[in-house]
């Protein structure tokens, strides 16, 4: 049975076309006579020349002018041609959202939400697709459908988005496996987060009489405040203790206070593979 939402939670979706291609984000919906429609849109970025506020301040700082931290952009330029000063600029990227179009209900093929790890930023996130049936994206860019190729390259398809039209969100693609007479891809939701028994550890090195490294490593992370450390923070931890010089007993027991989690993926056979683009798109 499929999954139904509260629009507002589709806000910011990524949406994606038949051929695997991004055709934008969700930023509404539109209820008419005539039907329901998705309004998508796309993120321009444009430089333009702005006026260099803490440079000016500075400016008029070195001139005895007592500049307050809370004053207006508009009152410090006032300001500054009062002092004879030229308005000082600098070059800075905005960002304009712009209604890219309406897609109908009716071509709509799959909405999903999952949590899963972003291995490009390391993190837990929450992903949200609506899947088109037509090739919106490949027609606005003049692109014909993709032929995939055989064997699978590893390079070009690590780290993309995988969504399956029958199970949702599936994680990102982490390799390309083999199973008798064809490859598949491995597609991971759960990467196995590390995690430090950190309070345990600190009991263990103060019992090993390092009391001088259990105070820096307190001021890094005080065990009575972090019972346990994750992700990138075991990392911190570890290259820490390596860098104010710790002994070897206390950098393995570190590492026997370190657990890995398990990883949740699933294997898809080439096969299934609909198409491989901006995302991965299976059966």
């Amino acid at each position: 049975m499929a999954r139904f939402f509260d629009p507002q939670e589709l806000l910011d979706a990524l949406v994606v076309d038949s051929e695997g291609l991004v055709y934008g984000r969700v930023g509404g919906f539109r209820f008419s006579e005539e039907g329901v429609f998705i309004q998508v849109y796309t993120v321009i970025r444009a430089s333009e020349r702005v006026v260099d506020a803490w440079r000016l301040a500075e400016e008029l700082r070195r001139r005895g002018v007592e500049v307050g931290d809370d004053w207006p952009l508009d009152f410090l330029v006032r300001r500054a041609r009062e002092e004879g000063l030229e308005e000082v600029f600098r070059e800075a990227e905005r960002e304009y959202k712009l209604l890219k179009g309406e897609v109908r209900l009716e071509e709509v093929v799959l909405i999903d939400a999952q949590e899963v790890d972003n291995p490009a930023t390391g993190s837990r996130e929450r992903v949200k697709v609506v899947v088109l049936s037509t090739p919106r994206e490949a027609e606005f860019r003049g692109l014909k459908p993709q032929r995939l190729p055989v064997p699978p390259l590893e390079e070009l398809l690590r780290g993309k988005l995988c969504v399956s039209l029958s199970s949702g969100v599936l994680g990102y693609v982490d390799k390309v496996v083999v199973g008798p007479g064809l490859p598949g891809l491995r597609v991971c939701r759960r990467r196995g987060e590390k995690v430090a028994r950190w309070a345990a550890f600190m009991s263990h090195i103060r019992s090993l009489g390092e009391e001088e490294l259990y105070r820096r490593l307190s001021g890094f992370r005080h065990p009575l405040k972090h019972n346990i450390l994750k992700g990138g923070e075991v990392d911190e931890a570890r290259a820490l203790l390596v860098s104010v010089g710790a002994p070897e007993r206390v950098l393995r027991a570190f590492d026997e206070h370190v657990q890995v989690g398990d990883m949740l993926c699933v294997d898809i056979p080439w096969e299934k593979v609909r198409t491989a683009r901006d995302v991965v798109i299976v059966e």
